[in-house]
């Protein structure tokens, strides 16, 4: 008896180390961002996926949230005027549950899917009720998103990944959404957490130094001492709802990776980035983060930062190291960059991408994503594809 249980100890161990050891392996993608399928892809995932894999893909990064403004996937009708998702769901409304079939086509072409998931910017959450609020120097106003500290929202969240693990789906990337702005928290719920928290008054002209302009307004200057610590309270707030997230998603889909979108500031300028977005990227790991996705958009920040191509190739090098020297494996940090521009929608210079891979792969980038993609022939010979 004594024997048969130690043998049955053994075996459930084994398991464990198994599925820990499924979650710990992080492989080196070669992605694409799929912003809104093709309708020559309609009831036609075969064709998607034998088009991904022939041009060097091996993850797609699949949009199944969709807002108000949004196009639908395939230009299809959209049943849902509000907002909805792409899965099936008891949560939100349906579009159409395209991920399932993803996720099933996707295995046999040997392709990788990840669902690319918004969360505070969803339109059907963003109602008067739900909102988070922000300071000014005169009051108060509506904030950026939905509130995470209003239990609706938080158990929304929450569901609607859970869901989304129930596909089987290789993982989840996190829209940039997930931020909160430097002046965000402002609504009862938050302050009352914060002070409850903190011991400290949830007050604006606590947490900024009052500038005085000359026509006599007020604005906010620099942050204050308890200003910075609110700043990474807020990013503490929002790890441990991406941690609340990830546990609970574990149950279902135990080998399910998460990413995150980061954007360029937090890496280089970690003060801003906390101050800006809340994000932390040691914060973002610790909180169990498989992979961070850097947002390299190139004319983006060569547009904000006035840097001519050379100066920018220069800073992807201090990006570059910032990102990869945050934790322990560079195939865990996906740089994310332009095949096409977001303003005209014409293709990138097919030297310039060229450029800036050859840069990421110099000093040490293994996971590169391209975007926005909407079929096989917007995918750049650039950046290890075909």
């Amino acid at each position: 008896m004594r024997l048969m249980f130690a043998i049955f100890i053994l075996i459930f161990c084994v398991q464990a180390q198994a599925v820990q050891l499924v979650g710990k392996t992080h492989e080196p993608l070669s992605g694409v961002q799929i912003f809104v399928l093709a309708p020559e892809y309609a009831k036609n995932f075969d064709k998607f996926f034998f088009d991904m894999k022939s041009k060097g893909v091996n993850t797609v990064f699949f949009r199944v949230f969709h807002n108000a403004s949004d196009r639908v996937h395939t230009y299809a009708d959209n049943p849902c005027p509000q907002g909805g998702v792409y899965f099936a769901s008891g949560t939100a409304c349906v579009v159409d549950d395209l991920l399932s079939e993803a996720v099933a086509v996707g295995k046999r072409h040997g392709v990788s899917v990840y669902a690319w998931m918004a969360t505070r910017s969803l339109s059907f959450l963003k109602t008067p009720q739900l909102m988070a609020k922000s300071f000014t120097p005169t009051g108060v106003v509506d904030g950026y998103g939905a509130n995470i500290f209003e239990p609706r929202v938080r158990n929304t969240l929450k569901q609607l990944m859970k869901e989304i693990a129930r596909t089987g789906v290789d993982g989840i990337l996190v829209q940039d959404d997930f931020i909160m702005k430097y002046t965000e928290c402002a609504d009862p719920l938050a302050c009352r957490r914060f002070t409850d928290d903190t011991k400290l008054a949830c007050d604006a002209r606590a947490f900024f130094d009052m500038r005085r302009e000359a026509d006599g307004s007020e604005r906010f200057g620099r942050a204050t001492a308890t200003g910075e610590l609110w700043y990474r309270w807020k990013s503490d707030q929002l790890q441990a709802l991406f941690r609340e997230m990830r546990n609970e998603t574990r149950v279902i889909n135990p080998a399910m990776k998460w990413a995150l979108n980061v954007y360029y500031e937090t890496p280089v300028y970690p003060e801003q980035g906390l101050a800006w977005y809340a994000q932390d990227l040691k914060g973002l790991w610790a909180a169990g983060a498989d992979y961070i996705a850097v947002m390299v958009y190139q004319e983006q920040i060569m547009n904000e930062k006035n840097l001519n191509r050379s100066q920018f190739l220069d800073f992807i090098s201090e990006l570059s190291a910032a990102s990869l020297g945050s934790v322990d494996s560079d195939s865990r940090v996906i740089f994310k960059v332009q095949a096409t521009e977001f303003g005209t929608g014409r293709t990138v210079n097919l030297q310039e991408l060229n450029l800036l891979c050859n840069r990421l792969t110099r000093e040490g980038a293994l996971s590169i994503v391209q975007l926005p993609i909407y079929s096989g022939r917007d995918i750049l010979p650039a950046c290890g594809f075909n």
